[in-house]
């Protein structure tokens, strides 16, 4: 009788480790589950707000003049003789599409745009980039110029800071040049690009304005 005994018990020690043991996992399957879950909402969380991502078309709005940034086929008469960047108030030509691609082998097209993170901007038309050049004057208020050219370097580089972490479609941002570190700019000085075609003056200065990306 004692020998059936003694041999009961550990019977009943293993049956309580087994429930420990199922309630361990039970508990971490939970958890796993849990996180899966946070996990997809944080996806879903990103891609349910019109974000901007490298290889976005967006027409770049002036919020001070309601014109759009724009660069025609054509040249500066002086500084760099590189191709004219200006704002107009066209809002269908092609010439006034951009395109959002990286500027360094960090970052893919589809990746999303984030707060400080440098980046090109690229003229769909023409291919060429938008460039600073803190050396040369800007054709009205003697700023610095603002051309398209193919030079891809830190001066055809820029950053976006904005409150959020993801840069978002028609949201007011400043556009930072990182080489020089002026910031893109406007305003009502116009000037003839080419015959027949009037621009406002874009330069860039430590004055920061409004900006937003449209989606294309």
């Amino acid at each position: 009788m004692m020998a059936s005994l003694e041999k009961e018990q550990p019977q009943k020690g293993t049956e309580h480790l087994s429930e420990v043991e199922e309630k361990d996992a039970t508990a971490e399957g939970t958890h796993l589950e849990e996180q899966h879950l946070v996990d997809e909402d944080h996806f879903n969380d990103i891609h349910s707000k019109p974000v901007v991502q490298f290889g976005s078309r967006v027409r770049i709005h002036h919020s001070g003049t309601s014109t759009l940034l724009t660069s025609p086929d054509a040249k500066y008469n002086g500084g760099s003789l590189e191709q004219v960047v200006g704002c107009t108030t066209d809002e269908a030509g092609q010439e006034q599409v951009f395109e959002i691609i990286p500027s360094d082998s960090n970052h893919k097209q589809g990746d999303v745009l984030l707060h400080g993170q440098p980046f090109s901007i690229k003229h769909v038309n023409s291919g060429l980039l938008l460039f600073c050049d803190a050396n040369l004057k800007s054709p009205v208020t003697e700023q610095a110029e603002v051309s398209c050219r193919s030079d891809a370097n830190e001066y055809s580089t820029w950053k976006i800071d904005t409150d959020e972490t993801e840069i978002l479609f028609e949201q007011g941002v400043t556009i930072t040049n990182v080489g020089t570190g002026l910031k893109l700019q406007s305003g009502g000085f116009s000037f003839e690009a080419k015959d027949g075609l009037e621009v406002n003056e874009v330069s860039c200065s430590d004055s920061g304005e409004d900006w937003m990306l449209i989606k294309v």
